[in-house]
């Protein structure tokens, strides 16, 4: 089958796809909407799809044999639209990193393998899931089993980007995505007047102090040949001018590209806190709030995949730059060889400023599903027939 030509001629329905997720968008582990639309969806292809846990939504198209598994995510971000799309979300979220895209081409890709079933020679496991935005729902899926039963050989992902123009596609060998750890500092001190500093234990005081060492652990404490980068994105403390408050609290982000060093970090980052607290007469707590390791594509699985881009779909891969953001397919590729690649989706005739992903007026342009569908199908087929190097398509 010419997956790409078929997907192109199945565009209307990806479409339709794509604007009703993006109208329901639903964030974090509980998707009702989202994961009932895609169950239905599967079973009306024939498919005997099933949950796992709450939110998650799997099936099987083929037959016994070598097992590959396509995963999709469907959550949104919790934020409000600013795109001006007539089916802009009629939610509290919104899709504003491509998700619904990424999910309505695996639908569509179910329907081409499915259409193409008596051909398969394995099977190919799909797996939409929740929560990829807090960095759960990877992780939960794998306990849930979602790579065993037939234990999975091999597996694909896929994101949209505007970085690129519609249709590229584009990755890199190795560790392609940063580790990441969401994490919130509590500081305990003792509210006083703030004419009597004195009586009193200043939280803000303290909490600035952990957020300047944490600054000096990268600048100190983290080689050239290994960047990390730890950002504070939230400082809360206090409501009044005069009054020293009894705590204070911020929240960010650590992102590296080595595992073992996201775990030192990690430590140091709970070290610094507790003991910067101490020496001022405070307490501080570190709550880690979600985490992913490495993001690693498997150097030989992109081998395969860069050969069949190349010849399956008329375009050589891109080499893509390392990126510092996370995603927790990482828990996936950390289990079984694993690629994950970026589709261009920036149609590079709009003149229209070009927006990142989780920017609320961001626009993925909708011509980049066909090819996405056509990569998570063509992909799974090609991997089915592989025997020693890359197969035909």
């Amino acid at each position: 089958m010419d997956y790409l030509e078929r997907a192109r001629q199945l565009s209307e329905e990806l479409t339709a796809h794509r604007r009703y997720l993006h109208q329901h968008a639903e964030a974090g582990m509980d998707l009702p909407v989202s994961a009932a639309y895609i169950y239905d969806r599967l079973a009306a292809l024939g498919c005997s799809p099933a949950r796992l846990g709450g939110s998650g939504v799997t099936a099987m198209i083929g037959r016994p044999g070598r097992t590959v598994l396509l995963r999709a995510e469907m959550d949104a971000l919790p934020m409000a639209e600013q795109s001006g799309f007539p089916f802009c979300s009629q939610t509290d979220a919104a899709h504003t990193c491509g998700h619904d895209l990424h999910a309505a081409a695996l639908l569509t890709a179910a329907r081409m393998l499915k259409e193409n079933e008596s051909s398969l020679p394995g099977t190919v496991k799909l797996l939409f899931q929740p929560g990829e935005e807090v960095l759960r729902g990877a992780g939960e899926m794998i306990r849930l089993g979602a790579l065993s039963d037939p234990p999975v050989d091999a597996a694909f992902s896929c994101h949209v980007t505007t970085r690129t123009d519609t249709g590229t596609v584009a990755f890199r060998d190795g560790a392609a995505m940063a580790a990441c750890s969401n994490f919130a500092v509590r500081v305990t001190g003792q509210g006083a007047h703030g004419a009597s500093p004195s009586k009193g234990v200043d939280p803000i005081n303290i909490a600035v102090h952990i957020y300047l060492s944490l600054q000096e652990l990268i600048a100190r404490e983290v080689s050239l040949q290994n960047g990390a980068v730890l950002t504070v994105g939230s400082f809360h403390a206090g409501s009044v001018p005069n009054t020293i408050p009894g705590e204070a609290a911020f929240s960010g982000t650590l992102r590296c590209f080595d595992d073992e060093l996201h775990r030192q970090l990690r430590q140091r980052i709970v070290c610094l806190a507790e003991k910067t607290a101490e020496a001022f007469r405070g307490r501080a707590e570190v709550e880690w709030l979600s985490s992913a390791p490495v993001e690693y594509n498997d150097p030989a699985l992109c081998a395969f995949v860069r050969d069949y881009v190349s010849r399956a779909m008329g375009r050589p891969a891109l080499a893509d730059d390392v990126r510092s953001g996370a995603d927790d397919f990482a828990y996936i590729t950390g289990a079984v060889p694993s690629v994950l690649a970026w589709v261009g989706a920036h149609d590079p005739e709009d003149s229209a400023p070009v927006y990142p992903g989780h920017h609320p007026k961001v626009v993925f342009d909708e011509n980049a599903m066909p090819v996405m569908a056509a990569l998570y199908a063509g992909l799974a087929d090609a991997f089915l027939r592989r025997e020693d190097g890359p197969a035909e398509p």
